[in-house]
């Protein structure tokens, strides 16, 4: 073999790996979506309602999430598992290679998930550091980043409130009485008290919160 001819083996073999390799960047390694053109969602630990582990679209505009995590909340999608790729919102665009796919990895929080049994009328929101509230919902939500966050009790505007145990409160609004009691599990540091008048909780977490909160109102007759 004179030296031409080496040198023509070595470029072929070189072009070889280099396309493999893009190949394998693309997703295109991997036996299960071999030949896909499309977006693959992975659920990263999640499963969809079916059991399975990942889906499959064809859609440039990127999925709404389907998959569930226990005691996780959904946050976005990233083209790498642990989140240092690109990260992609529901409804946002993205685009894959025109004979190749491109993977979503579902990325999750820790999730506050509580038994939502505070009495009609009383309205509880997570606070984060930075004093931002989003409404506590059954199914639960995102915990901020950080390892400490709060809950806060609204009733109706002019409710009068105060503390009767460690995680207790009773609040007034005219003949209407409150009853509402916090109990949280996977939390530390926890403790209770009267925020600007409303009830409040602070607690540090390193994982997925849960409990309960129990509640009622009854209404007193105030004689003539």
């Amino acid at each position: 073999m004179n030296s031409k001819t080496l040198i023509g083996v070595v470029a072929v073999v070189v072009i070889v790996i280099a396309v493999a390799a893009v190949v394998v960047g693309m997703g295109g390694g991997d036996d299960e979506n071999k030949g896909y053109v499309g977006v693959v969602y992975d659920g990263n630990d999640g499963v969809t309602y079916e059991g399975n582990p990942t889906f499959r679209l064809t859609s440039t505009s990127v999925s709404n999430n389907m998959f569930t995590n226990s005691g996780y909340a959904f946050v976005g999608w990233n083209t790498s598992a642990d989140g240092s790729g690109t990260s992609y919102a529901p409804g946002s665009t993205i685009s894959y290679p025109a004979h190749g796919y491109v993977t979503l990895y579902a990325q999750w929080a820790p999730a506050i998930n509580l038994g939502m049994g505070q009495p009609a009328g009383i309205s509880i929101y997570l606070v984060d550091s930075e004093a931002s509230t989003t409404p506590l919902v059954a199914g639960g939500v995102a915990l901020p980043d950080g390892g400490s966050a709060g809950l806060i009790a609204f009733g109706p505007e002019g409710t009068t409130w105060t503390q009767t145990g460690e995680f207790s409160f009773k609040g007034v609004h005219g003949n209407t009485t409150y009853s509402l009691t916090f109990s949280l599990e996977g939390v530390t540091n926890c403790s209770a008290e009267l925020m600007a008048g409303t009830p409040g909780i602070i607690f540090n977490f390193d994982g997925p919160v849960t409990g309960d909160i129990y509640g009622s109102s009854g209404t007193s007759t105030v004689p003539n």
